[in-house]
């Protein structure tokens, strides 16, 4: 939250440690609300990376480099004026041009309201004991290291969207989760994905991953065909071939009906 003051005439950026009433009201305002705030500290890197003039005309480029220091997941321009604070709200960092909200608040609690009510709608989940409620897995690639499984550990125990987690597989970069929801699928979805390293994985991804195992498993069977053939008559590869036909179809049933109840997300450091 960037926060810019021309109530003295003399248009001045307030820094986290600059020890001005209003950052105190944001963060008591902030913490009622459950919404983290973060005040940029001031030093050097912010000072040379943007100015006030930057920020009373909401100039995005400078905004956003000056805050890629602080990795948010929204970033909000805070104008001081003497008839309140007029404001500017970016919710996505990565579509600053169009994506965002103008208002003006009385003061920094009204202000905070309106910004913590946007991520209420957006992120809030209702809790459901009627049918939604299910058992169904949850798929995460590009795990890359124990410290984004620590991060990922930590984001899924704060998910109000399940009510019990349980890691079931390992797979290369794969982790998958069998899961409970206390909610829809859908407000699970919007709680993952709130957090901006955790992406939904498209169809051709999905595609590109279940493809490889099955064509590998396709040519081990047919290699194996292959050697019975040679080794025995007609009539017995018929059998062998039949054999080996049957349990391949069921074993692409229950993946098909595996992965129905699976969603699949990726993780991006």
């Amino acid at each position: 939250m960037w926060l810019v003051d021309d109530r003295d005439g003399d248009r001045q950026i307030i820094w986290e440690q600059s020890g001005r009433p209003v950052i105190d009201q944001l963060r008591d305002a902030a913490a009622i609300r459950g919404l983290p705030v973060l005040i940029p500290v001031g030093d050097f890197d912010d000072l040379m990376a943007i100015s006030s003039s930057d920020l009373w005309g909401g100039f995005i480029d400078p905004v956003e480099q000056a805050s890629q220091r602080y990795q948010p997941d929204g970033i909000v321009i805070g104008k001081l004026t003497e008839q309140g604070i007029r404001w500017q709200f970016f919710p996505d960092t990565s579509d600053m041009q169009s994506d965002q909200t103008r208002g003006q608040a009385n003061n920094a609690q009204a202000m905070i309201d309106t910004i913590a009510d946007y991520y209420a709608e957006q992120t809030g989940v209702v809790l459901d004991n009627d049918d939604e409620r299910a058992s169904l897995q949850i798929a995460i690639a590009g795990m890359d290291n124990g410290d984004d499984y620590v991060d990922l550990e930590r984001t899924l125990a704060g998910l109000n969207a399940l009510q019990q987690v349980h890691l079931a597989e390992l797979n290369d970069d794969t982790l998958i989760f069998d899961v409970r929801l206390a909610a829809s699928q859908q407000a699970l979805i919007n709680e993952l994905t709130a957090n901006r390293h955790i992406r939904l994985m498209t169809p051709q991804e999905r595609e590109a991953r279940t493809m490889a195992p099955a064509e590998e498993q396709d040519s081990t069977m047919s290699e194996d065909k292959s050697e019975t053939a040679v080794s025995d008559t007609d009539s017995d590869k018929q059998t062998t071939e039949l054999l080996f036909a049957t349990p391949a179809l069921t074993d692409s049933r229950d993946a098909d009906s595996t992965d129905n109840q699976r969603l699949w997300f990726v993780w991006t450091s």
